[in-house]
């Protein structure tokens, strides 16, 4: 034991390191809280799913909800063997009401047989990408081989094939009348067809670069691409009339990631623009207003793999490589907590148009409904 003048400042010096000790462990769990505090939300996105839905035999590579909200719709495929499909589901009770794949086409009713599919669709391709019609009453589908069709989205009987894009379509858009369709090829071109014909009314050279969103302002078709040898992101805008010749411009000139642009998505009111990242980041712009910095997020360092904004444009839904999920709330800033429960990467995700589900589906051929609480997103 120590004793004496020196065993006394001993002690001293024992008692002030671990003063010393006590006030950075304490400090060190303030600043823990205060920035858990700065990512976190008031009313939280319920964890566990409402629904998961089971029925395709491909990875899901889109999903829309129909505009009264009583219908979902997934598509999928495996562009390798060639083959694709689509479900239509209740969200009421997770039912099947109708199917066309390659293999073959069925519908669940049957107490009217009339709605029976009539066997394959022998020519569809993986999807990419599904789109009502603002009626609800027109299913668009675009594959990974170029092929855009139209269907009846009550039974899945086929109106129109529109031919002419020669590489898989990105996106798709419909007018806000329902009369014309917008598609875009990622190496070719932006075509507008004519819904109740099935014709081609224009076709507009793409500008170069990869297709990451499309929309239909009242203009015409707003087309959102990523350079492929910069972080350079643009938004063109066609001023479209059928007496008049369309006039392209580029409406802005924006600095994406470093990392590299993975996917892009415009808002509802196409005021926004998302772009999520190779590293895992998000950057969200007003695009009409350039000069203003972008906001980010940070949701770990997979790539982000598909984006989709609520229908306010309050909150930025984003899924990852790993088969992640995270909420982005855009008034506050903030990140919400996970979404876990797919095993393998997610390609799509859909918001209800009332914003209180949330579908989710990706490469492990399952899609999961989640519950928003309607009063956090405002909807």
């Amino acid at each position: 034991m120590f004793s004496g003048i020196g065993g006394v400042a001993f002690h001293i010096k024992v008692a002030v390191r671990r003063k010393l000790i006590l006030i950075l462990c304490g400090y060190a769990f303030l600043v823990g809280l205060a920035i858990l505090g700065s990512n976190s939300s008031e009313v939280q996105l319920a964890t566990q799913p409402q629904r998961t839905l089971h029925g395709h035999e491909f990875p899901i590579r889109a999903l829309a909800f129909s505009p009264d909200g009583t219908t979902l719709v997934s598509g999928g495929g495996r562009f390798l063997e060639n083959s694709g499909e689509l479900i239509c589901w209740s969200v009421a009770t997770g039912e099947i009401r109708w199917t066309i794949s390659t293999q073959g086409g069925r519908r669940l009713d049957q107490g009217n047989s009339s709605n029976v599919l009539k066997g394959p669709c022998q020519n569809m391709a993986q999807i990419q990408y599904v789109g009502f019609s603002h009626d609800g009453k027109i299913l668009a589908s675009a594959g990974y081989d170029g092929s855009v069709y139209l269907w009846d989205s009550k039974t899945g009987q086929m109106k129109a094939n529109l031919i002419g894009h020669p590489d898989q379509v990105c996106a798709l858009a419909f007018s806000m009348d329902d009369r014309i369709l917008a598609s875009a090829c990622g190496e070719d071109s932006v075509r507008l067809w004519d819904v109740d014909t099935g014709n081609e009314r224009a076709v507009f050279k793409a500008p170069s670069g990869w297709v990451g969103g499309l929309a239909y302002s009242k203009e015409g078709p707003l087309l959102a691409t990523r350079e492929p040898s910069s972080p350079d992101v643009k938004v063109w805008s066609w001023r479209y009339h059928p007496d008049e010749p369309a006039l392209r411009q580029m409406a802005a000139l924006l600095t994406g990631p470093k990392s590299g642009t993975a996917c892009m998505a415009l808002s509802p009111e196409n005021k926004l623009l998302a772009a999520g990242c190779m590293d895992g980041g998000l950057m969200v712009w007003d695009w009409a207003h350039a000069g203003l910095p972008p906001q980010r997020f940070q949701l770990g360092h997979n790539p982000i793999t598909t984006l989709v904004f609520s229908p306010t444009a309050r909150i930025l839904g984003a899924g990852s490589l790993d088969g992640q999920a995270r909420l982005c709330d855009l008034h506050s800033n903030h990140v919400l907590n996970f979404l876990l429960g797919h095993a393998h990467a997610i390609h799509a995700m859909a918001f209800s148009p009332d914003g209180k589900l949330l579908a989710t589906g990706g490469g492990d051929k399952a899609i999961i409904l989640w519950k928003i609480d309607a009063g956090f997103l405002g909807e």
